[in-house]
């Protein structure tokens, strides 16, 4: 009877664990599943938003621009001003964000004057009014990443940024929203850096497609490289890094538990166990 008995919880036992194994790797199919889509989603969006600024790049506009700049105010080449080149670059950035309502500004920065903005354009967020900025109200951006860092690229190279909320002047904008910038480098006729053209993206388009894409028994985490929550169930916890100096972070929130090429086993501070596939950014 002892015997029976052993042999029979021995049995309940397989079948227990061949059970709770099966769902695992249910589970485990799934999620690589959702992170793959996930994967091609951002990849596409990106190589999308990298043809975008290259486009804009290549107008007629942002050459003449440079001429004019290097020839006190007047394009020779084209008999054009600066003044008539810049017009006509607002209209061609306004009709692209027209068409384009993840787009939130457009500017080409160039080399002079700090990094001064050439042309801006921008989408006033809430109420998805469009305007050139005018002349008064541009601003100096060199010391910015997104001016710094495409100076160090070729002609045709992107940057791409963090995804962020964006600032003005140096402070949060309100309503809150984040943003991530894809940039490109200009150079002269001379070769020589003349400065670099950045689309600002809405990266809540963005985020909100990985949310729509999730089933409802998955939690979507979505950090930076330092652990900050750009995404988080709780919603407080997205983008609290921004605002709270002692905020949540993946490294404060989980412990790993069990690591290998396809999924992360975690634990978390209230001894809950996840289950985690990567997307790579």
């Amino acid at each position: 009877l002892v015997g029976s008995e052993m042999c029979i919880r021995d049995r309940f036992l397989y079948f227990e664990l061949q059970h709770k194994n099966e769902v695992v790797d249910e589970l485990q199919s799934s999620l690589s599943s959702q992170a793959s889509d996930n994967q091609t989603l951002l990849d596409q969006t990106l190589k999308s938003n990298a043809a975008d600024v290259r486009f804009l790049a290549n107008t007629p506009p942002i050459s003449g621009i440079s001429r004019a700049v290097s020839n006190a105010g007047y394009d020779a080449e084209e008999n054009t001003s600066l003044a008539l080149w810049q017009e006509r670059l607002g209209k061609i950035f306004l009709a692209f964000m027209n068409s384009h309502p993840e787009v939130a500004q457009i500017r080409y920065i160039g080399n002079n004057d700090n990094g001064k903005e050439l042309v801006r354009v921008e989408r006033q967020h809430g109420s998805g009014a469009m305007r050139v900025v005018p002349g008064n109200l541009l601003q100096s951006k060199g010391s910015r990443d997104y001016f710094q860092k495409p100076k160090k690229l070729s002609a045709d190279e992107i940057y791409i940024s963090d995804i962020t909320l964006n600032r003005e002047h140096g402070r949060l904008d309100y309503p809150l929203w984040p943003t991530y910038r894809i940039a490109t480098p200009i150079y002269d006729v001379r070769e020589d850096f003349f400065g670099v053209v950045v689309i600002n993206y809405n990266a809540q388009f963005l985020l909100d497609t990985f949310e729509s894409r999730l089933p409802s028994t998955m939690n979507l985490y979505m950090i930076d490289s330092d652990g900050h929550y750009l995404l988080h169930p709780l919603k407080a916890k997205s983008f609290e890094f921004e605002h709270q100096q002692d905020a949540s972070s993946w490294q404060k929130d989980f412990t790993v538990v069990a690591d290998n090429s396809e999924s992360l086993r975690l634990r978390s501070l209230n001894n809950n166990q996840l289950l985690l596939s990567l997307i790579h950014i």
